[in-house]
């Protein structure tokens, strides 16, 4: 059995959610093992970071430098130094997080959302949400509770139960987005992830 208190080192995990016009919103998930600490900073596409010397939306710096000038954006702003990415549109978003059972969410403030595309809603409190519903979630939220919201997806994913499915779940996963993390990387840190 491993747990994360085996591990050491820091790791900066970048997420871009692309939608038709370039960025919905990109996640930072920054985790330091030696002072056991995570850190999750979501930033919407149309937010205003230094780059360059300009002032651009976070989406612009991605329709001119693609992750790499994401990744100097978020190291500038925030000295975030990501390792890896992952970039996903919307639809690979939900098809990944149907990858699980779904997920104990502590819902911030009750919800009453109607719009064109979805109804939600929720009631304050934690409980078990649906991939579904979990996305819905994202998908209205501001960063601040979009950061509460993958804190507590990640603490939902990272059990024992999925640890058996963990190389099916990271070939599906692989499958719906692009990224740079390889086999290789997954292999070397895979069983560590998991809590026991």
């Amino acid at each position: 059995n491993y747990s994360v208190n085996e591990l050491n080192g820091k790791s900066d995990l970048l997420f871009i959610i692309e939608d038709i016009d370039g960025i919905d919103f990109v996640c930072v998930v920054s985790t330091n093992f030696d002072n056991k600490s995570m850190i999750v900073k979501c930033v919407d596409g149309s937010e205003n970071l230094s780059y360059k010397n300009r002032t651009l939306k976070i989406d612009s710096v991605y329709l001119e430098d693609n992750v790499v000038g994401v990744k100097k954006a978020l190291a500038d702003n925030f000295n975030f130094l990501v390792d890896k990415y992952i970039i996903l549109d919307k639809e690979s978003l939900k098809n990944v997080l149907s990858l699980f059972d779904g997920f104990s969410v502590n819902v911030l403030k009750d919800v009453n959302h109607k719009s064109y595309d979805f109804n939600l809603t929720l009631t304050k409190g934690k409980q078990e949400l649906s991939p579904d519903m979990t996305y819905r979630y994202l998908q209205i939220s501001d960063n601040n509770t979009r950061e509460s919201i993958i804190c507590d997806i990640i603490k939902s994913v990272l059990v024992a139960p999925y640890a058996e499915k963990s190389e099916n779940l990271f070939t599906s996963f692989v499958n719906s987005c692009e990224t740079d993390i390889s086999v290789i990387d997954y292999a070397e840190s895979a069983e560590r992830l998991y809590i026991y």
